[in-house]
């Protein structure tokens, strides 16, 4: 027995021998490194950790590229800053793989991002990369979404009132939440079981990576499995987070696919779709589920680390806190929303981000490489599948490239003159091709959560602690050890800090900068420090001065809002070229500190990015489905007229003040629309209403508004003015709430009868909808919107046409004469009258102008860098265009200063429309026909009066976002973009007031042959906007497969009508079925008055189209932005354009635009560029242009034909 013992041990002993000088043989071929032992390489000497302190000691015996062996495997580590950088970007193709291992194939199964390998890692990360873009990543609307979040998180911890407290969770929480809103479309609320185990699973599966347990399995698999206990947790975890994703996955393909991707998930399943039979395609939900879990490892893990690590070196560090929280209040306030484009302002901020980065050092070393070929690095051979180790740590703390390595130094980031620098050694987040793809995200999260954090609290020890340990925790991140921090909301101390004046340098300092800084914008008055040009401006904006101004500096120049330019447009030409020639660049619109305040970036007209888009896309589509536009409206309006005629009757001639009752009669229509119900003219509370509604109006663009402005971090905490027009907003909010409260009492009716009905509905449809903000507080404050919108402006211009009336007896006595003869005392006034009315409309026109109620436009914010009349533009630059100098251009009026209705009758008494008539601005779109319908009977005043045709710019309900550049350029004024058929516009055939009527007239038209049907010329109607040229809307449709000839095609194609203005086209449109909706083989075209859409037709034959093909979903959006961005004369080319065409088909769609001369490649490549440009077709996309030569060709070679040239 025990020489048999002797043979097994001599038998082992043997082995270990053998593979001893195995190893000794292998490890000849790789860079120097310890002496490995038979079957534990080197684990031994770390034990069982790769620890950045063994590899820093290895790297001075061995030297910067050397070789430890982890079991039989060998691992080669690069150290210190030029040995990473040269050896992962030299050849950074050939060190791009990712190590396999046992572990790592339960976890991924080769699949996902972050251990995938080849052509599956590729595409995923191409493909990654690309979404992450799409959905906004490093723009505004992610912004958003990060500012949510950290103010979110300020709350939280404001709740703590200044007790102790763990920060990990809540900054966990925020984390994590951001990545959840772009790849579910959701964020989880703190107390969701789900959410909380999802975190503890993803921190047992970090744990587990990076404990001798890992090494334990890697080693005995079999074994591991069956007795390790960490392996099982770590197992659980894997399985319990697949099935989360999977169950997410499996409720967005439940819900069917949206109109518009809103999450990654979303984008992901579209690519399933679009990839489907092709062979080389990846995509499929197994992949998806590990790039899920991949893309929330990483986005959750390294940046809450990160964040925990900054809020304890602030509590460490207190003197870097101060001066943290003295830049931050010195340049951005209290109140302003930071962006991260505020890092460029704030170096000192911004440097100490960066060293908190750097010292924390979360990720010691970056995760393995593998050389996907036999290669080189720093001169020795690397043989294929060797594992790269790039000891992250060493870099960030590389003695050759840091001054204080091992000290926290926010001056290793600083110039001597304070500026931020770069640092190339800076590599926090690896380098190469396998780079974080969501480097970009995480540095916004850092910086605008840490920045929020430090601006609203003072982070301390709690009482009684003198110290805290800063020695991280060992992991798959080094982790800070628990500790607790005491948040202490800054208040007094700060404030008054703020108030102290500058010292004189500094205020010189200022001035000579703001001298410079003008330098670059157009001319205007000198700017003084703290306030610009306001003392000049009296601290208003009024229109007298700006014209004033326009005198001595031109018709653009710039004021000073405090420090922030603003470009004042003064005289038509000025605001028209200004806001339509790059009408896509001075889209933007600014919430200033007060509105944001009081709107809370909610609603629509406050509101931006995802918010403002949804919220106001639904208000147009609900407006509409209310008869906005409609004669159902307009008894609505005739009724409230009716009222307050019999109010002036009671009066019987005796003295009164109009104001409160036209207030309470415009009121009531949009109550009406909103609530579904009038309010009499004793209600208290409504009465209160209209009181809070004045005092806010009232409020706007007083002194004290302007101080707001300037200083809210101040403002906000003293009391005055601003406090009131704040409590009047709330009087309207808690109205609204009331009111919503009785609907939901009452219950939502089988047929939906007014705003909060709709909302409510919608609220019920949209529930787990990705990013759906439709939500009770949205409602409120977009009813706000509304109420405000629809009865201050409409009002007071009413007010102004009565005193108007009363100061003009003469004006007043003809507009009556017109009224008598052409309605009589006793017919309902309709909105359509006034085509009868020419004086009457005139004068209405003319009351618009020369009240002029809203003196200076809304302002604009540049979206980019641009150039404005001449001037260069930076983004952020605030455009504001002076509209009574418009109203008042002694270029395109008679008499500005007079009230004098002729400016708008010709010689021979009709109306007609004056270009330079811009009451609302030149983009503005009105509320339909709400403000526009609001007629009175011959009452006490003696008047009868249609109400100022869109009295009431709506500017919160603008046209959809890719109408709204389009529209700008299509007219000069407003557009009713919700007109309906009994709206404005002449028509090609006389309208009919009876519908049976025109129902049997266009029958009996139809059933005519067209070449006999008699059409009278299409001109623009009296106060239209007239088009450019005339079009012509077709329609055709087909069986497939059926052979078609020339003549064939030529009878499919029916006629629909033509249009010569912008409110006959939105006549048609609006009625028309939108291409997504039709059946396949069916086509719209839109073509100039007189051409055909046919190949053969004279103005087509010598030209072709830009063809792209469509998959399902998109036609109706793409065919709307085409057809407008026609209309509107984007393309720039002249008569060049013939028409456009949309085809739908059974596998996907298909958008075409013609032109007359193929052989001009100079036209044809600009309305590429532009097609490009209208529709957002991104970069990759392909477009076709084909000449009808080669169409005809091709269709003859088809079918067969000679002689042919259908379809």
């Amino acid at each position: 027995m025990l020489s048999v013992s002797v043979v097994l041990l001599f038998f082992v002993v043997s082995l270990l021998f053998l593979q001893f000088l195995k190893l000794q043989w292998m490890r000849r071929r790789f860079p120097p490194g310890p002496t490995p032992y038979p079957f534990f390489g080197n684990l031994l000497q770390m034990n069982f950790q790769i620890h950045h302190d063994i590899l820093k000691k290895m790297a001075k015996m061995h030297g910067n590229v050397f070789t430890l062996w982890v079991l039989n495997h060998p691992v080669v580590v690069l150290q210190g800053f030029q040995a990473v950088k040269e050896g992962l970007t030299v050849h950074a193709e050939d060190v791009a793989g990712r190590p396999t291992s046992h572990f790592f194939h339960i976890l991924t199964h080769g699949n996902g991002v972050m251990f995938s390998n080849g052509h599956v890692w590729k595409q995923h990360r191409r493909f990654g990369l690309a979404i992450m873009r799409k959905m906004g990543v490093g723009k505004k609307d992610q912004e958003y979404q990060l500012q949510e979040e950290a103010r979110d998180l300020v709350e939280r911890l404001r709740k703590t009132n200044g007790k102790p407290l763990d920060p990990t969770m809540p900054v966990v929480h925020t984390v994590s939440n951001v990545i959840c809103s772009v790849i579910f479309g959701h964020r989880f609320s703190k107390d969701d079981e789900n959410f909380q185990r999802l975190i503890e699973s993803i921190d047992t599966i970090t744990a587990f990576m990076n404990s001798i347990s890992f090494f334990v399995y890697e080693m005995f698999p079999w074994l591991a499995s069956h007795f390790l206990a960490p392996f099982k947790q770590a197992a659980s975890s894997i399985d319990f987070v697949n099935a989360l994703f999977t169950k997410e996955i499996k409720s967005h393909k439940e819900k069917g696919k949206p109109d518009e991707n809103q999450d990654f998930i979303d984008y992901y399943l579209d690519e399933i779709d679009k990839t489907k039979g092709n062979t080389d395609a990846t995509y499929d939900e197994e992949n998806l589920t590990q790039t899920i879990f991949d893309l929330f490892i990483a986005g959750t893990e390294t940046t809450a680390t990160t964040l925990c690590w900054a809020l304890l070196y602030m509590v460490v560090y207190p003197d870097v806190q101060e001066k943290v929280q003295k830049e931050l209040d010195a340049v951005l306030g209290c109140s302003r929303l930071i962006c991260y484009e505020d890092r460029k302002k704030l170096p000192y901020t911004n440097a100490v981000i960066h060293e908190i980065q750097r010292y924390s050092n979360i990720v010691l070393i970056a995760l393995p490489r593998q050389s996907v070929k036999d290669t080189e690095l720093l001169g020795f051979p690397v043989p294929k599948n060797t594992i790269i180790l790039a000891n992250i740590d060493s870099v960030l703390s590389d003695p050759g490239k840091w001054e204080t390595p091992d000290q926290f130094n926010p001056s290793h980031f600083l110039d001597k003159d304070g500026n931020f620098i770069n640092r190339e050694a800076f590599l926090p987040f690896s380098i190469g091709h396998r780079v974080c793809m969501g480097e970009l995200l995480a540095r916004m999260e850092i910086f605008i959560v840490f920045s929020t954090l430090l601006r609203a609290f003072t982070l301390t020890l709690p009482e009684g602690v003198k110290e805290v340990n800063t020695k991280f925790v060992f992991g798959s991140t080094m982790k800070p050890p628990p500790y607790q921090l005491c948040a202490i909301p800054r208040l007094k101390g700060e404030i008054q800090k703020q108030a102290n004046p500058s010292s004189e340098a500094s205020q010189h300092k200022q001035f000579l900068k703001l001298q410079r800084v003008r330098r670059r914008l157009p001319p205007g008055p000198i700017p003084l420090p703290v306030f610009g040009t306001l003392i000049q401006l009296n601290f208003e904006f009024n229109r007298d001065i700006l014209m004033k101004l326009a005198k001595i500096h031109g018709n653009i120049f710039t004021l000073w809002f405090g420090w922030a330019p603003v470009i004042i447009l003064n005289g038509f030409q000025a605001v028209k070229d200004g806001m339509t020639t790059h009408p896509e660049d001075v889209s933007g619109r600014l919430v200033s500190p007060f509105f944001r305040a009081m709107a809370k970036g909610k609603g629509i007209m406050l509101a931006t990015g995802h918010t403002w888009k949804q919220q106001r896309r639904f208000a147009l589509r609900t407006l509409r489905n209310l008869g906005l536009g409609k004669r159902g409206l307009e008894h609505r309006v005739q009724e409230e007229a009716h009222y307050l005629v019999d109010f002036f009757a009671s009066m019987k001639g005796k003295p009164l003040d109009p104001s409160y009752p036209l207030i309470h009669a415009v009121s009531n229509v949009i109550c009406a629309v909103v609530y579904g119900h009038r309010f009499s003219r004793e209600d208290e509370t409504f009465r209160e209403l209209i009181r809070a509604t004045e005092h806010l109006f009232k409020f706007g663009g007083s002194f004290i508004h302007h101080l707001y402005e300037i200083f809210p971090w101040l403002m906000c905490r003293l009391p005055g003015p601003h406090k009131k027009a704040l409590s009047c907003y709330e009087v309207l909010s808690s109205f609204t709430r009331r009111e919503i409260r009785l609907h939901r009492e009452r219950g939502v009716p089988d047929e939906l009868e007014d705003f909060i009905d709709f909302y409510l509905a919608h609220i019920e449809e949209s529930k787990g909808v990705p990013r759906s903000t439709y939500n009770e507080d949205n409602m409120i404050y977009s009813i706000n919107d509304l109420f405000l919108g629809g009865s201050e402006t409409s009002s007071t211009t009413l007010n102004w046409g009565l005193l108007y009336m009363v100061a003009n007896p003469d004006i007043q006595e003809k507009v009556q004469k017109e009224l008598d003869a052409v309605l009589g005392p006793s017919q309902l006034i309709c909105y359509e009258d006034r085509r009868e009315l020419p004086y009457t409309n005139a004068v209405i026109h003319e009351i618009q102008r020369f009240s002029n109620i809203i003196s200076v436009g809304m302002p604009r914010v540049c979206v980019r860098d641009t150039t404005l009349l001449g001037f260069p533009l930076k983004k952020g630059t605030i455009v504001l265009p002076n509209i009574a100098s418009s109203l008042y251009d002694p270029d395109h009026w008679e008499t500005p200063r007079q009230f004098n209705p002729g400016h708008f009758l010709d010689k021979d008494g009709n109306f007609v429309n004056q270009e330079a008539f811009l009451p609302f601005s030149i983009d503005t779109l009105p509320k339909g026909k709400l403000t526009n319908r609001k007629p009175a009977q011959k009452g006490h005043v003696q008047l009868e009066q249609d109400e100022l045709p869109g009295s009431k710019p709506v500017a919160i309900i603008t046209c959809p976002d890719a109408q709204e550049e389009t529209l700008r350029v299509l007219q000069r004024k407003t557009v009713p973009h919700i007109l309906k058929d009994d709206d404005s516009g002449d028509h090609d055939q006389n309208e009919e007031n009876n519908t049976q009527k025109d129902s049997e007239k266009e029958k009996n038209d139809r059933e005519k042959p067209q070449s006999t049907t008699k059409r009278k010329a299409v001109v623009p109607g009296p106060a239209e906007h007239p088009l450019q040229y005339n079009y012509t809307f077709w329609y055709s449709r087909r069986t497939p497969g059926r052979p078609t000839s020339s003549q064939s095609y030529e009878q499919n194609i029916k006629q629909i009508g033509t249009f010569a203005s912008v409110e006959q086209f939105w006549r048609f449109y609006s009625h028309m079925v939108r291409p997504g909706d039709l059946t396949g083989h069916s086509d719209f075209h839109l073509f100039k008055e007189g051409i055909k859409p046919m190949w053969e037709d004279d103005a087509n034959k010598n030209g072709g189209k830009w063809i792209i093909r469509l998959r399902k979903g998109l036609a109706s959006r793409c065919w709307e932005n085409l057809i407008l961005a026609m209309l509107g004369e984007q393309f720039m080319v002249g008569e060049e354009i013939c028409g456009a065409v949309v085809s739908v088909r059974f596998q996907e769609d298909i958008i075409s635009i013609w032109n007359k001369t193929a052989s001009d490649q100079a036209t044809t490549a600009r309305i590429r560029d532009t097609l490009r440009r209208v529709l957002n077709l991104p970069p990759n996309t392909i477009m076709e242009y084909k000449t009808h030569t080669d169409s005809i060709k091709a269709w003859e070679e088809f079918h067969g034909l000679v002689n042919s040239s259908g379809r």
